[in-house]
């Protein structure tokens, strides 16, 4: 019997220590960031037809703006990816924000109006307005004095409420309006425009608001206080020292009092899905996921801040979860699980998305590192005193030698660099192939141009003929998502747009 009791606990110790080793792996293995997929080289190109328009310009969303008439006259209208017309050209111009539209002035007035991404009109006015889009379909429109907050589908949300210092964001639910120079916040529901809880800062105080997901918000109160009293951080200055108390609280819509977070940290801002700032699109191609914070901090030495900033990243409770060597901005676009970061020592680091660092690069003081199709590119100051562009594989190994002036993004596992004034395609091994006299490729994106008699032709990273020569000028590039858009204008007749896919 003692022996069966034995047996039996030396098994329950097994699987606690089991489960603690299963624990510590699963928390090292936590990825604080999405990733985007390496991409690839194109392998077709499909026509646009513009019809009788003319192009004119590459838009957001892979919106075209089309023109019509005569060039001292011309008329300005909107088409999509597909060729379908969205605003006919009667508009003296037209830009994009976000997912919204903007169009000036028609053919029989000299309104402004504010369309969605299929041309259904949200809001129009006489006067000049800035349009922001502030996500989940909102958008706000200054005019004048005043802001406004709108919805695609709803419309005007909160009427003239506010002055034109105030900004908003849209987050689950509610909206949040905020003015700096006011130090105020509010928040609202969504739909119905009902304020939920308004923060209100004074001559000494100000409040600002950071939506952490559900119900909740982080609320960072900051109140000037004088030497004596109890602060959290001076503020060094060379106008004079400012005695600033820092408090922090969790806010849960619908209950009865907000809950104070202690941190270790002087916070200076946040940064997440739901800043300030971020559009509709800018938000979903944030690499960081929406559970997770960028602090950024003061430096201090005992209470004293002289501005001297730093990062981590934390959970939404601000507990640290990780954080790069020297502070650095943990704000990174993964590309198949990895990013680089380059620090004002010089050195570059290849991390992953756990924040882990995989490679430290530091045998010289590097700039302007980039990762993409497991390369890492970057630029250093050769013995020669120029400056030159090469670049390294996973594992830290030099491969790309650093004599080029110019180095694109690795596609299907090709890129193209430039040196005296010639261009050449790359592999990932260093080998480089002679394909123009070109000095400044900056039109290049997994494709490249071949000429011959003065005529130009589009060929793919991978070899494939994408365009034959037949054209005078590429007169435009414009990259969206997975796709790239072309415009080029043949030696007669009108420019031609294509989708390189």
């Amino acid at each position: 019997m003692k022996r069966v009791k034995m047996l039996f606990f030396v098994l329950i110790v097994i699987v606690l220590l089991c489960s603690l080793f299963s624990c510590k792996k699963g928390s090292e293995d936590v990825e604080y960031y999405s990733s985007r997929a390496a991409r690839q080289a194109p392998t077709s190109a499909v026509r646009v037809d513009l019809g009788e328009y003319d192009y004119s310009a590459f838009l957001d969303h892979g919106l075209i703006r089309v023109s019509l008439g005569e060039e001292d006259d011309l008329k300005y209208g909107v088409m999509n990816a597909s060729g379908a017309l969205i605003l006919p050209a009667q508009y003296h111009s037209i830009s994009v924000s976000g997912e919204f539209i903007v169009a000036e002035g028609g053919l029989e007035d000299s309104r402004i109006y504010v369309t969605d991404l299929a041309g259904h009109v949200i809001y129009s006015s006489e006067n000049r307005v800035e349009v922001e889009d502030v996500g989940d379909g909102y958008l706000s429109i200054k005019e004048g004095n005043y802001s406004y907050l709108y919805h695609k589908t709803f419309g005007d949300i909160l009427g003239a409420s506010f002055d034109d210092t105030y900004d908003y964001l849209a987050c689950g639910k509610y909206v949040v309006a905020r003015s700096i120079k006011r130090g105020n916040s509010h928040i609202f529901r969504g739909e119905s425009g009902d304020l939920v809880r308004s923060f209100i800062g004074t001559s000494i105080s100000s409040f600002d608001l950071y939506y952490v997901g559900g119900e909740d918000f982080l609320v960072i109160e900051n109140v000037a206080v004088s030497q004596s009293d109890n602060y959290t951080y001076v503020r060094k200055q060379s106008e004079g020292n400012t005695y600033i108390r820092q408090t922090v609280y969790k806010y849960s819509v619908g209950g009865s009092s907000m809950r104070t977070i202690v941190t270790d940290k002087v916070i200076s801002t946040l940064f997440g899905k739901y800043s300030f700032g971020l559009s509709e699109e800018a938000r979903a191609s944030l690499s960081l996921k929406e559970e997770y914070l960028v602090l950024r901090y003061y430096v201090t030495e005992g209470k004293a801040a002289d501005g001297t900033v730093a990062y981590c990243l934390t959970d939404t409770s601000l507990k640290e979860v990780a954080a790069l060597p020297e502070g650095l901005n943990p704000t990174l676009t993964m590309t198949e699980g990895k990013a680089v970061v380059s620090s004002p020592s010089g050195t570059i680091y290849l991390v992953d998305a756990s924040l882990r660092t995989l490679q430290t690069i530091d045998d010289a003081v590097y700039q302007s590192a980039n990762y993409s199709g497991g390369i890492v590119t970057a630029s250093k100051v050769t013995s020669d005193g120029s400056r030159k562009i090469g670049g390294f594989d996973g594992t830290g190994k030099a491969v790309i030698p650093f004599e080029y002036n110019y180095v694109s993004e690795f596609i299907g596992g090709k890129a193209v660099a430039v040196k005296q004034g010639r261009a050449y395609l790359l592999d990932t091994a260093g080998n480089a192939s002679y394909i123009a006299d070109q000095d400044f490729p900056y039109y290049w994106d997994g494709f490249y141009e071949s000429a011959e008699n003065g005529l130009l032709g589009l060929i793919s990273f991978n070899g494939t003929e994408l365009l034959p020569r037949r054209y005078a000028l590429l007169a435009d590039v414009r990259r969206y998502g997975d796709t790239v858009f072309v415009a080029l204008t043949p030696s007669e007749g009108k420019t031609e747009v294509y989708r390189l896919l």
